[in-house]
């Protein structure tokens, strides 16, 4: 069998159709046993499922990696627990507290199993724990044995096959026998599914049946499987990892398993450690060693997750992995030292066994075990832990090139993760609940290591090259120190006396002290510049080591061997002083009396460390007498008095230590504040107050930088007045109780003399006054320490005195004076003596500098403490002198840097408080409602205030607005823009945006008129009526998808406009631009590059940097006069223009042409520029529809009371606001009313034409409403009309605005009433030819034209047509069309010239009673389950009116300068108010027309008149009710944002079509799937362009983050969602539980709403430009430069300048998922 399958194997390589074949016969095959296997049934699935029905109660469910899995804190048993989706929503744990996490390498569900959860986490179909497994049916049990047997053999010999290939080659192509072996494997799969089944399998692979070639004997499955799996390609390791891993829920084959595997797991890992040896050039190589250990990750994880001794004694299974280990390091050994550059090292093949050691020892019970009985696999770690002594040591000869050399880097990762097995190992023991029995085991592996010592530091003496070489690895002497750490904790006794007397000579004790000495010698010698050569890398390395948390963790356990070192013997301080003094060349400052010039040479901070580390080796108590608690408590309040941190910062900084969260948390509650996350803020935790009095200037953990910025925040924010002053600390326990010796020899008081002479020095010198009082600080802190211990270990109440004190007391030395020979020099700036000062002498010299405070302040502290100690020595406090009245001293003495320091915080509070003051006496002149005219000139800050001279009755309901035209500076020239010289406008950002339309979709319709009435009466304060007609018209490109489309405003996008507030003559403006096109033409860097696109006009404010691309006029004030006073001397003139009129401005009328040719262009999506005269025609037309529009969108805005977020705009204009809308859009919106006012004068033949066209349609809509009763009878049929004195109403108002206006006379109007009520019998409300041909046709004709403004040579691009969606509504029925269309499209744009406020209001009530008619036709269409009030009928319509009253109230400001009446007194907002903004438009009186007093015998009853609809067909889009939510929202998200996944992951479940990451849109709350990699790429962006006007906001599934897209633009938001701490989670790789931030939800939410996402700066400059193209498939795919990822889009936020630079190296054109 097995030649006849190696020959097929040699067939099918021919071809791939050949290949297929061969796989197609292996299908049939295993088909045909299935058939005979599942005889009786109907299909072999319908037999799995009848074995199904009867099995075990524990879940089966195997996950590869990616999968989505949980844990559950509650439940689980250890934290290797895990269960699948189906049994975490099966069960109860969405209270609990469980992380839902993205499996790195696969997994087996724990339910169901007592071992690893707990039972009652057991979900619903786990919860029978006694249930019976099943067993094979007998009448079944032959065939499937046959059938289990024949797959088993035929995976065997296809496996073979596979190795022995790869066996010869590492290269060799093996993917048809791969395809082959998957099928028997997937069979395998399938059927493990299956209890019974499983169980019959177990025996069976097992089982040694199968005889294969060059294998000796007949061998099992299992072995063959086992033995070979390190050289199969990774798919196929993949696959046998899975099938192990169904097959160990059996727990004889678990048994099984677990001996098969120890006997080939050292051949195995071996190979594959050859195998990298030899071939590790090979990328397959590499791949399957990874693969290979993914898998025995997983295995071994539920092999001995739970470690039963019985297992681990039988199979020695410690000293296996131990073997291995060693074994494996042995191959890098040079001359019995790790050579980290061998390839073992690089791939880190060592990791296997050193992962399974790991998972072993982390349980007490194995510590114990090892320690007591199995000292012998203890000494074998030793020796591994051998190897690494003075691993890859440097010499100053040796030249490095940090960016080639990580050596460093993969030397501390083996020691890292070597130590951690002796970590877990001694905590383990240490935790064990039997003190005793702890104790004893560390003192076994103590004194073994104590041996292991011995042997090291012998052969160490003997290595010549021993002292000229440092390493920074002594793991050897690190493990006794651990050791140490847990020995102390557990009490003083004799037992633990002897093992601290275990080191007998001075020599023993010296060589221990001096490796770890070495080592901080080192680092303090590298800082100092000593290694000057090489000194800048080995800088860099230094900073890599000291920011890794293995230094903190290295350096504590050197810390502690150091303090042993002390104490190990008694009598040795001065020997163990001058040791460390000698490591440090600093010998002779220890032995004899030292000049400053002979310390010259000498930093002063290189002395300043070595006195740190003496201070630490004294002071330090973190492992000399802290409890647990007590250590994470002090860790914790130091990192937070160097900054508030968050908790994973936290986290990271106490990784020294082993961190248990529920600890950390009691701790943090107890001595910090948390405070919430902002919106671009984490949350963070503060030290309170009073615990800023722990803070330790001493923490050996501090960087220089961080001690600096904890020393400033002690002063400034802790209050601390004296923080250098040292705080008393906890006492050490023994032995370590007399650290403190080391202060109290000759040799620390020669040092402390000789510090405080050179200090003196130092001081005198202003260049090193700051470096000289840091050292002296350190030197008092040393002499603080001495007396205070000295005072100490006096008896109670005793008194030294003079004649009894020892020539090693502190208190002779401090007044000893040394002798120097006749003709030294002791200062340069003193004179010649032969005695010099004491110490004592030298504190009253230093408390009375001028330039040192802090040395000052704690020379007489000491002064105070030796007097008051000690009086009998020193005399009493009145003997120490007062220097300068010692408060106010504080005052007046500075060092240099706190002088500078003082100095920069002066500038910055007056610089702060000149702001404050300008902002302070610009809002007063704002708001400032005098009428005086304001004079022409120009302030300071060169800004202008002109009001305007427009008078109103003050019995109106409208009051002035005190608004100014602000002349600022030009954004480019810094010239005043004084637009009565040349034309000027406003920075201004034009897009395209439809946010009302989002708005519509979501609104539901109102089905019952009760609930209309219930909305009308504020019970649902959350929601609002509208009318809105709209239908839904099926998607061009899917049939099942339907767009909005209608004749309401809300249905359509609009043209944006938002200014930045900053203005710019146009003359600059187009010179700005030019210039940018010449740069990028030249490919010169420019503002904004790589974000705006030139091509679309874009570019950056000069000033502010955000977007603009357009150009918005400003008009003069005087002008506004001008045009009012020429329309009431004879506005009706034909020789009236705009050029007439702007004579100081004359070349307005171009830059108002260039804006809307700016919109048109944004409108159709064109990268082309319009000359003037193509849309100087329709301008009228294009500002109106961009001004309503505008209007529409800052009504929807401003719905919600709350504006959470402030005005991203620098606009200096403040308007008398009260809407809560956006300054950069009210800013606007006041310059477009004046210019669509202003464009509404006729200058050519073809703009009157247009605008009797509307007028003309408008009179024949407005009569068949009009029409008798008959006329409608003859024209529709049977119907019922509308009421006459309504139509009567609407006749008169729109009569007497032709009377009253300009277009056409009275007795134009009468002459044209028969022809027109003709044209109504004729046509039948068609609309006239000329209305519907004349706009769109003459406008296109004007449009076909390639032109360019000023000569740019750009592109140009014609536009197909003008015709605007909301042009449509001029086509419409009078009752259809939105009534604010009418007034704005019809109405204010028809008339000529400036209307003054009565004819506006006119007009407003036109459009009112049309809005009032369509409202009462819709209410006819509602269910009524009972009759309502007409009263109620009144307020259901004005409620349903108050979107129209809104805008048609902004409008009236904005163009009549006028603001309402604030004298109301009725309840709620004013503005939501449908009756007070009635009052205000002078609309209250309309109802009388609609409401009828009727008398019911002696009552008089109010009964309203409801308006049938004319016609029940004839009308295409028939205004119906809606309810929307007041508070406008993006989609609803669930609270947790794992429920959100999970959402997403069931979705693509149910859809298989779903592939790839999935992105939420947050508008619609739709799924867009974004596949990985290149295929389906741009899926975002086409669901940003197809329905929302090409803005996109998506919450990215996978990562997180928020994808924000607008056009062309996309860039990366924070997270929505956050941990418990107010951090965020990016891919879940913390696995925490993710919470809903509302603030910043509502951040993007208001960024949506006022289309502010590129006015926000912060989004603007974080951004990159995408160039997108369409392909005939009517994909969007884009063109990028590199490969860019969402997470390149993140690390672009970090790095922008990195990230340009990488752009402009490499080009080539990839597909994104954007």
């Amino acid at each position: 069998m097995f030649s006849s399958i190696e020959a097929m194997s040699q067939a099918e390589r021919n071809s791939e159709q050949q290949n297929e074949q061969g796989l197609e016969r292996i299908r049939e095959e295993i088909s045909a046993k299935e058939r005979t296997m599942s005889a009786g049934y109907e299909s072999f699935d319908e037999l799995l499922a009848d074995l199904q029905s009867s099995g075990h109660s524990q879940c089966t469910t195997v996950w590869s990696k990616d999968m989505v899995a949980y844990r559950c804190r509650t439940c689980q048993v250890n934290d290797s627990s895990a269960i699948c989706e189906k049994c975490y929503h099966e069960g109860d744990h969405h209270k609990h507290e469980f992380v839902m996490y993205h499996s790195e390498s696969g997994g087996c569900c724990d339910c169901g199993d007592k071992d690893a959860w707990k039972e009652e986490g057991f979900c619903k179909m786990h919860q029978v724990t006694n249930q019976i497994s099943g067993h094979m049916p007998i009448h079944l049990y032959a065939t499937t044995k046959h059938t289990v047997l024949w797959i088993l053999q035929m995976l065997s010999i296809w496996v073979h096959i596979i190795w022995e290939k790869r066996i010869k080659d590492p290269k060799a192509i093996v993917e048809f026998e791969m395809q082959a072996a998957k099928l028997y494997i997937d069979w395998l799969q399938k059927v493990c599914s299956v209890d019974a089944l499983r169980n019959l399998l177990s025996v069976f692979v097992t089982r040694k049946f199968v005889h294969v070639k060059n294998m000796i004997g007949i061998k099992s499955p299992l072995e063959i499987l086992l033995k070979m799996l390190w050289s199969m390609p990774e798919a196929l390791i993949e696959e046998e990892t899975t099938f192990f891993l169904q097959m160990l829920y059996n727990g004889w084959f678990k048994s099984q398993f677990t001996q098969e595997l120890m006997q080939h797991y050292y051949q195995m890992v071996m190979d594959v450690a050859l195998m990298v040896i030899d071939h590790a050039q090979y990328v397959d190589v590499i791949i399957g060693w990874k693969a290979l250990n993914s898998t025995l990750d997983r295995v071994m994880v539920q092999l001995f997750n739970i470690p039963k001794m019985e297992l681990i004694i039988k199979e020695n299974l410690l000293g296996k992995f131990i073997y291995v280990f060693k074994m494996i390091l042995k191959y890098s050994l040079v001359r019995g030292t790790i050579n980290v550059e061998h390839e073992i090292i690089k791939q880190k093949v060592y990791l296997r066994p050193q992962g399974d050691l790991r998972l072993i020892v982390s349980h007490p019970s194995v510590a114990i075990h090892v320690l007591n009985d199995r000292l012998d696999v203890f000494e074998e770690l030793l020796e591994v832990v051998t190897y690494l002594q003075w691993m890859n040591p440097y010499t100053q000869n040796r030249s490095i090139h940090f960016k080639k050399d990580n050596a460093w880097i993969l030397s501390i990762q083996l020691e890292m993760n070597t130590m951690a097995i002796i970590f877990q190992l001694i905590t383990c023991c240490y935790s064990s609940d039997d003190s005793n029995k702890s104790k004893q085991a560390l003192i076994l592996a103590g004194n073994c290591t104590i041996k292991h010592l011995r042997c090291y530091l012998l052969e160490k003496t003997k290595n010549l090259t021993f002292e000229s070489s440092m390493s920074l690895h002594i793991p050897l002497l690190r493990v006794f120190s651990v050791i140490l750490s847990k020995l102390v904790l557990l009490g003083w006794d004799d037992d633990i006396e002897r093992f601290f007397s275990s080191f007998q000579t001075e020599e023993e004790v010296l060589a221990l002290l001096d490796l770890p000495l070495r080592i901080a010698a080192w680092m303090v010698e590298i800082r100092a510049n000593q290694w000057q050569h090489v000194s800048e890398e080995f800088y860099r390395l230094e900073f890599i080591y000291r920011g890794s948390f293995w230094h903190d963790q290295s350096w504590d356990m050197d810390l502690l061997l150091l303090q042993f070192c002390v104490v190990a013997k008694e009598d040795m301080e001065n020997a163990i002083f001058f040791r460390m003094a000698e490591r440090f060349h600093l010998l002779d400052i220890v032995t004899s009396p030292t000049t400053s010039s002979q310390m010259s040479f000498l930093l002063p901070s290189y002395i300043q460390n070595f006195l740190q580390i003496i201070l630490m080796v004294v002071r330090d108590r973190r492992n000399t007498g802290m409890k647990e608690l007590e250590s994470l408590r002090y860790d914790v309040i130091q990192w937070l008095c160097v900054r508030n941190q968050t908790y994973s910062q936290l986290s990271r900084a106490l990784s020294a230590i082993p961190l248990d969260q529920q600890k950390l948390m009691d701790t943090l509650d107890e001595v910090a504040q948390f405070h919430q996350p902002k919106v671009q803020e984490h949350g963070y935790y503060q030290l309170k107050f009073k615990y800023w009095k722990e803070f330790d200037p001493l923490f050996a953990h501090f960087y220089p930088n961080e001690l600096e910025d904890a020393q400033e925040r002690a002063t400034h924010v802790g209050k601390l007045q004296h923080y250098w002053r040292l705080n008393s600390t906890i006492k050490a326990a023994p032995p370590y109780n007399h650290l403190t010796k080391l202060l109290h020899t000759q040799a620390c008081h020669q040092l402390l003399w000789n510090m405080l002479n050179h200090v003196n020095f130092l001081v005198k010198d202003e260049t090193s006054a700051t470096a000289g009082e840091s050292l002296g600080v350190a030197v008092l802190q040393i002499m603080d320490i001495a007396l205070n211990d000295r005072q100490n270990f006096l008896p109670s109440n005793a008194a030294p005195q003079p004649s009894s004190l020892h020539p090693n007391d502190i208190l002779v030395n401090i007044k000893w004076n040394p002798c120097i020979d006749q003709g030294t020099i002791l200062d340069e700036r003193s004179t010649w003596r032969p005695r010099s000062s004491s110490m004592y002498d030298m504190l009253h010299e230093l408390q009375n500098v001028k330039n040192a405070y802090h040395l000052a302040d704690y020379a007489q502290h000491i002064l105070h403490l030796l007097h008051s100690l000690f009086p009998t020595i020193f005399g009493d406090e009145s003997r120490v002198s007062k220097f300068h009245n010692f408060p106010q001293y504080q005052v007046s003495v500075t060092t240099t840097k706190d002088e500078w320091q003082r100095l920069k915080k002066e500038r910055q509070v007056a610089i702060l408080a000149k702001i404050a003051s300008q902002q302070k006496a610009f809002l007063d002149q704002h708001n400032d409602q005098d009428n005086d005219e304001v004079e022409h000139g120009y302030d300071d800050a060169t800004l202008i205030e002109v009001s305007p001279i427009l008078t109103l009755d003050r019995k109106e309901k409208f009051v002035k607005i005190e608004t100014t035209i602000t002349i600022q500076e030009c954004a480019f020239c810094r010239t005043k823009c004084d637009i009565s010289d040349s034309p000027a406008g406003y920075i201004a950002f034009v897009q395209l945006y439809n946010m009302p339309l989002q708005v519509a979709k979501k609104a539901n319709e109102v089905e019952i008129l009760e609930e209309a009435e219930t909305i009308a009466k504020g019970d649902k304060v959350d929601q609002l009526l509208a009318l809105i007609s709209k239908k839904l018209q099926p998607h061009q490109f899917d049939s099942q998808v339907f767009e909005v489309t209608g004749y309401s405003l809300d249905v359509h996008p609009i043209e944006h406009v938002g200014c930045c507030g900053h203005q710019m003559h146009k003359a600059c403006f187009e010179s700005y631009y030019l210039s940018l096109l010449e740069r990028d033409n030249l490919d010169n860097n420019y503002e904004g590059k790589g974000i705006v696109d030139l091509q679309k006009n874009e570019f950056w404010c000069p000033i502010c940097r955000r977007l603009a691309n357009a150009l918005l006029p400003i008009v003069n004030v005087l002008s506004f006069q001008q045009m009012q006073h020429a329309q009431k001397e004879g506005g009706t003139k034909d020789t009236f223009n705009l050029g007439e009129l702007w004579n100081p401005q004359t070349n307005l009328s171009t830059t108002i042409d260039n804006f809307v040719a700016q919109i048109l262009q944004v409108r159709e999506g064109v990268r082309s520029l319009v000359k003037p005269k193509a849309v100087s025609i329709f301008r009228f037309q294009v500002l109106w529809e961009v001004f309503a529009g505008n209007i529409v969108h800052f009504e929807v805005e401003t719905r919600d009371e709350k504006n959470e977020v402030g005005s991203s705009s620098s606009s200096p204009i403040q308007l008398k606001d009260k809407w809560g809308g956006e300054v950069v859009h009210l800013t606007a919106l006041q310059e477009l009313g004046r210019l669509a006012m202003l464009s509404n004068k006729s200058d050519s033949d073809t703009m009157k034409h247009l605008k009797s066209n509307n007028i003309q349609h408008l009179w024949q809509q407005l009569d068949m409403l009009c029409m008798t009763k008959e006329q409608l009878v003859d024209v529709y049929g049977p119907s019922d009309f509308i009421s006459t004195h309504v139509l009567q109403k609407l006749r008169e108002i729109f009569e007497g605005l032709f009377v009253y206006g300009q277009l056409l006379d009275h007795n134009h109007v009468e002459s044209q009433k028969d022809m027109r009520n003709q044209e109504i019998y004729d046509h039948k409300k068609s609309v006239p030819t000329s209305v519907e041909n004349g706009l769109g046709d003459s406008i296109s004709s004007y449009l076909t034209e390639k032109s360019q403004i000023n000569s740019m040579d750009y592109p140009s691009q014609q536009f197909e047509t003008y015709k605007h969606p909301t042009t449509n509504i001029l086509d419409g029925d009078l009752l259809e069309v939105d009534p604010f269309a009418i007034l704005t499209h019809w109405l204010l744009s028809a008339f000529e010239g400036w209307l003054d406020l009565i004819q506006i209001l006119s007009m407003v009530k036109f459009a009112y009673i049309i809005a009032i008619i369509q409202t009462s036709r819709a209410i006819t269409r509602i269910e009524k389950k009972a009759s309502i009030e007409a009263k109620n009928i009144k307020l259901v319509i004005q409620s349903a009116c108050l979107p129209f009253l809104r805008r048609a109230t902004l409008l009236v400001q904005f163009i009549t300068c006028n603001d309402l009446d604030g004298k109301y007194q009725g309840s709620g907002t004013m503005f939501m108010d449908a009756t007070y903004l009635e009052q205000s438009l002078q609309l209250q009186d309309i109802w009388q027309f609609f409401v009828i007093n009727q008398d019911m015998g002696n009552n008089k009853q109010m009964r309203f008149e409801c308006l049938q609809q004319t016609s029940n067909n004839t009308l295409d889009v028939q205004p119906r009710l809606y309810k929307i939510q007041k508070r406008l929202c993006l989609t609803n998200l669930p609270l947790v944002y794992q429920d959100l996944l999970w959402k997403s992951i069931q979705e693509q479940r149910i859809d298989h079509r779903k592939m790839g990451y999935a992105a939420l849109c947050l508008i619609c709350g739709e799924f867009v799937w974004c596949a990985s990699e290149f295929q389906n790429s741009g899926e975002c962006l086409i669901h940003a362009n197809e329905g929302y006007a090409g803005i996109g906001i998506f919450l990215l599934m996978q990562s997180t983050h928020v994808l924000v897209m607008r056009g062309n633009r996309a860039c990366i938001l924070p997270s929505l969602y956050l941990d418990q701490h107010g951090e965020e989670d990016h891919g879940l790789r913390r696995n925490q539980k993710l919470y809903l931030s509302p603030l910043r939800l509502n951040k993007v939410r208001r960024l949506w709403l006022t289309a502010g996402f590129d006015f926000d700066t912060h989004i603007l400059h974080t951004s990159v430009k995408l160039v997108y193209f369409l392909t005939p498939h009517c994909n969007l795919h884009l063109q990028f430069s590199i490969v860019l990822t969402i997470g390149l889009i993140i690390e672009h936020l970090k790095i922008r300048s990195i990230f340009i630079s990488i752009l402009q190296d490499e080009f080539y054109n990839v597909n994104i998922f954007l």
